[in-house]
């Protein structure tokens, strides 16, 4: 599974590895869940939780987006339901994560304090983490494939509308 999603990261576990993914796992695993809270820098902060361990990584909206949709994929091409919950846990947490302008940013909500750029030590604007289209994008689909289209839910139709303006027609 992709490597920055919050569904796909392997869980340290006692005794093993950090990189230990349980057998048959496929990514999605029972027990494995992403939280968003306060940071130790004050920022938001997602971390991979299994079964209470809280693995010390951040992990990507558009990735975890599209494990998702990946998992989604596959237990419908199967009749199954297997992923029915880390699906939704993914799909609550990329909610979550939607700015107050419809879009999504990589790894935080919120984060264009564009001032930041200007200060001697911001590294080409690595500070910050603003939507962007593709990040967007990506999340729409996922949510578009789960069902939440914009006649039904608000925070899609937000989506939508910023990526228009993000992007019009025929200007990329």
């Amino acid at each position: 599974m992709y490597a920055g999603s919050c569904l796909s990261r392997g869980a340290t576990m006692p005794g093993r590895s950090a990189a230990y993914t349980p057998p048959g796992s496929g990514g999605g695993i029972p027990g494995m869940r992403c939280r968003n809270g306060a940071g130790s820098s004050g920022g938001s902060d997602t971390a991979l939780r299994y079964d209470g361990a809280t693995v010390g990584e951040t992990a990507d909206v558009d990735d975890t987006a599209v494990v998702a949709m990946a998992m989604d994929r596959a237990q419908n091409l199967k009749g199954e339901t297997r992923y029915r919950e880390p699906i939704e846990r993914a799909r609550e947490w990329i909610f979550g994560m939607q700015c107050k302008n419809g879009g999504w940013g990589a790894f935080d909500a919120e984060n264009t304090h564009y001032y930041l750029n200007h200060i001697p030590f911001a590294d080409h604007g690595a500070l910050l983490d603003p939507p962007t289209e593709d990040v967007s994008a990506r999340c729409v689909s996922m949510l578009a494939q789960l069902g939440d289209m914009p006649g039904k839910d608000k925070r899609v139709a937000e989506a939508i509308a910023y990526l228009r303006r993000a992007a019009p027609v025929g200007t990329a």
